[in-house]
């Protein structure tokens, strides 16, 4: 609007070359109930989205108007008008940050959200199609009337608010697709009725405009177990196909055969609920990724004790049973403190 500061965070690649052009990624949910941009630098460690910035981009996420925290009066902007006002300001800040920024590429803006930020995702595909090149929505709703448990809170009913409801529909403005979009779905979503995929995938067929569509059998609203590391390597596969311009699509690298020394370590490991892989690039060296940090390059010392070359002070030692097979690893920190990651 010209006048309500919005607050956000940007997230570069570890890599990070300001002399270089970007690629862009909003990872929007935006949500009338929620507050995205993470609090504190804890909680951005915790959150896997910005390790999407490794990927080789500039990854925003950005709370606007319409989301809590900030006073009733910022959040009732959306009562009654879903979908109408949040991609006007995510657009709005992404002009913003490209002009202040010449590392951001505002030729090259992808936009990726799960659920709500599914529904938003579509909205901006479909809305802001000049700012919008990419986009991966994930678990969507299409239309706020097949979601009447969540919707009716802040729209009403739709006897009642018939112009909201119309306006708010992804169906109705199908044609205005002209980028690269994937639409993934579980196909036992109790939350975003899967046949409000089927009914956008018939929407964009019936304005002949091309969509990728993912699959995920039996798989619930947000991916879980096996489907869950699926559902995010498509993901950045899509990004880095269409986005980044990268011809080495994410899980499809070419296959080096480690050395057999290496091979017992390699794997996912679980802290707190996330997913920790190690892995070897060159088939030789580990390396360790922690959601939201760069990737830390492992040096063997002695035994199962490896130290992390990039963080000093920093260690790993793994962790066997009485049969001698990997169970863990132990994260040690300078202070001596541990975290303990169980292998999966």
């Amino acid at each position: 609007d010209g006048k309500t500061d919005l607050h956000g965070v940007l997230f570069k690649p570890y890599d990070f070359n300001p002399a270089k052009k970007y690629p862009v990624i909003d990872y929007i949910y935006n949500g009338p109930h929620s507050r995205d941009v993470p609090g504190n630098v804890y909680a951005c460690l915790m959150d896997p989205e910005p390790a999407i910035a490794h990927l080789g981009c500039i990854l925003i996420i950005v709370d606007g108007r319409g989301t809590i925290g900030r006073g009733k009066e910022f959040q009732d902007v959306t009562y009654g008008r879903l979908g109408q006002d949040e991609i006007r300001d995510h657009a709005a800040v992404l002009k913003q940050l490209a002009a202040e920024r010449p590392y951001m590429d505002p030729a090259r803006v992808g936009i990726h959200g799960i659920s709500y930020g599914g529904f938003l995702t579509l909205r901006g595909m479909l809305l802001a199609p000049d700012v919008y090149k990419v986009g991966v929505s994930t678990a969507p709703v299409v239309d706020l009337a097949d979601v009447m448990a969540y919707t009716e809170h802040y729209m009403g009913l739709p006897q009642n608010n018939k112009k909201g409801y119309e306006e708010a529909s992804c169906l109705t403005i199908a044609k205005n697709l002209e980028g690269r979009l994937l639409i993934i779905h579980g196909t036992r979503d109790q939350n975003a009725p899967f046949s409000g995929t089927i009914k956008m995938i018939d929407a964009l067929m019936k304005a002949k405009k091309p969509v990728d569509v993912l699959i995920l059998p039996e798989q619930p609203h947000v991916p879980e177990g096996d489907g869950y590391a699926y559902w995010v390597r498509a993901r950045h596969r899509y990004l880095r196909e269409h986005l980044l311009g990268s011809q080495e699509a994410a899980g499809l690298e070419k296959k080096i055969a480690p050395d057999e020394r290496i091979v017992p370590y390699l794997g996912d490991y679980d802290f707190q609920g996330y997913t920790v892989p190690v892995l070897s690039r060159d088939g030789k060296t580990l390396i360790l990724i922690v959601p939201g940090q760069p990737e830390y390059e492992l040096a063997p010392g002695e035994g199962r004790l490896f130290t992390i070359t990039n963080a000093p002070g920093f260690s790993v030692e793994f962790l066997v049973d009485e049969a001698g097979k990997v169970t863990g690893l132990k994260l040690v920190q300078p202070s001596g403190e541990a975290y303990t990651l169980r292998k999966k």
